[in-house]
């Protein structure tokens, strides 16, 4: 068999590979080529129509690290099935069919599910679908497993790089963390903006303002007293898990006051909102710069667009701020 693969003629062969990943705003424009290397014609359903789980099919790319070389950002890669097909009326009966030598290119909007340092990578991932192909018939099966050709990809630029990019990575990420909460006595393994989710409450009941830890913290143990979610008034107070809701405000340079544009977690009224969600007044309520001390004003959360000018805050007498609370 292992000569017949290496030396025998190629009946029924289908081949991938990423051609580019162009940066587009708040999202990436993956382009892909299919290669029919047999010689049989070969048909199948374009991504789009993929519902990327293992019995309808999936595509997806990813950094290949060869066993102990892996490098610590390269935990990343584009699912693609399911995602919008931006050459869509290139195959407007929604297959592509590749004769013997024939390849297509398929450019595809996604977002990677993870954070990319700028850099050259060796690309690999996997493709799971149904192809129909010449001579069906012969009792080989239709549903096809298998990876592409490695390709070089150049990233000149980290993911997330702007606003908008950040705010799309931090929803997809938010959603992926929702199931990995930090429990008291455990280790943040991520820097990052986390709500307290009270334990054993019969219910749902989750903290109002968000709380920046870094890796490496560890999650108390007591009791924590916080106003709810709601912004009712009512507190949670008790035992609770952490779970990540956004990033935590990061410095442009090492002790500077000034933070990378999209991480804020304060706003003066009157400035430009420099993060989309929910937003509390809050007033000093003390003269100590200090240790100073705040009074929230849970009559006035507001939900704002990243740009928009931020409300005033009446009798602040220049005391007072917005706070984010999270989407």
């Amino acid at each position: 068999s292992e000569q017949a693969r290496s030396d025998g003629q190629k009946i029924i062969k289908l081949d991938f590979e990423t051609v580019s990943i162009e940066h587009k705003g708040d999202h990436c424009n993956v382009s892909i080529r299919f290669i029919n290397s047999g010689n049989r014609w070969i048909k199948f359903k374009t991504p789009d129509l993929l519902p990327g789980n293992t019995r309808g099919g999936g595509l997806a790319v990813a950094p290949f690290s060869e066993l102990g070389k892996m490098r610590p950002r390269d935990d990343w890669g584009f699912n693609l099935a399911g995602k919008t097909l931006i050459n869509k009326n290139e195959f407007p009966d929604g297959f592509v069919v590749l004769n013997p030598g024939e390849s297509r290119i398929l450019k595809i909007e996604a977002v990677p599910d993870n954070k990319i340092l700028k850099g050259v990578y060796e690309l690999s991932g996997v493709a799971f679908m149904k192809i129909e192909y010449e001579g069906y018939g012969w009792g080989l099966s239709t549903h096809v497993d298998f990876s592409p050709i490695k390709s070089q990809i150049t990233f000149d630029q980290d993911y997330p790089s702007t606003p908008q990019e950040r705010e799309q990575w931090e929803s997809t990420h938010r959603a992926s963390m929702s199931y990995k909460p930090v429990k008291p006595g455990e280790t943040f393994v991520e820097d990052g903006l986390y709500r307290a989710v009270r334990l054993n409450a019969g219910g749902s009941y989750r903290s109002l303002q968000v709380m920046p830890f870094k890796a490496g913290d560890i999650a108390t143990t007591d009791s924590v007293k916080m106003p709810m979610e709601s912004g009712d008034g009512v507190h949670l107070d008790g035992p609770v898990q952490w779970v990540w809701e956004g990033s935590a405000p990061i410095p442009t340079k090492p002790f500077s006051s000034a933070y990378v544009e999209g991480t804020e977690q304060f706003s003066l009224p009157g400035a430009a909102c420099p993060r989309g969600g929910r937003w509390v007044a809050r007033v000093r309520a003390n003269a100590d710069y200090s240790t100073p001390e705040y009074r929230y004003d849970l009559s006035r959360i507001v939900t704002m667009r990243r740009g928009q000018p931020m409300p005033s805050i009446s009798n602040d007498a220049g005391n007072a701020e917005w706070e984010w609370v999270g989407v």
